[in-house]
């Protein structure tokens, strides 16, 4: 795990937008198994929104079909899921081996009852949440998911999504710059 973030933080300093950014990354994770997500905060600082997921496209597609869900157009309150609220909150990641309560709180009322046979379509055994923090705020959650993590893993994913904000952070200000020019 180590030497695939590695190497994604060295790949990663090239990106020129925040969607290579996050293809870079979830290319390195996918061949560790892992499927990945960012969630940024919204601009009113109240949500969060799913538009960045690594998982198998026709696994996701289905999974958003069985639920009704886009997830390009799927955001949630933070306040809504405790760990997200959490890690926001607190600025620390956290790890669970239990990822239905999560699912249950994020889904809209009518899909909560799907939860199960969803984490069992997308493979969501356990999983790692990070904040993305930029100057002492935070942007979003970058959160991983895969059998093979444990809690020990947390010290790994937490440093790597620092380097993650400030690239992610830098691609921004960049892409600002050009536009005023």
């Amino acid at each position: 795990l180590l030497n695939t973030l590695n190497q994604a933080a060295i790949t990663m300093g090239v990106a020129q937008s925040p969607q290579e950014i996050f293809d870079v990354v979830a290319k390195q994770l996918i061949e560790l198994n892992i499927f990945s997500t960012i969630f940024l905060i919204d601009e009113t600082q109240s949500k969060l929104i799913t538009k960045y997921l690594s998982y198998d496209s026709t696994l996701l597609t289905a999974a958003e079909k069985l639920g009704g869900i886009d997830h390009k157009d799927f955001s949630f309150s933070i306040d809504a899921i405790d760990m997200y609220r959490e890690v926001i909150r607190e600025g620390k990641a956290l790890f669970t081996d239990k990822p239905d309560p999560i699912l249950k709180q994020m889904l809209p009322e009518s899909v909560k009852k799907l939860s199960a046979q969803i984490i069992k379509l997308l493979h969501i055994p356990k999983n790692i949440s990070a904040p993305l923090i930029v100057e002492g705020r935070v942007i979003g959650v970058f959160s991983i998911q895969s059998n093979t993590l444990t809690q020990e893993d947390i010290p790994i994913i937490t440093a790597f999504a620092d380097q993650l904000a400030t690239t992610w952070n830098k691609v921004e200000l960049l892409r600002n710059l050009k536009k005023t020019v």
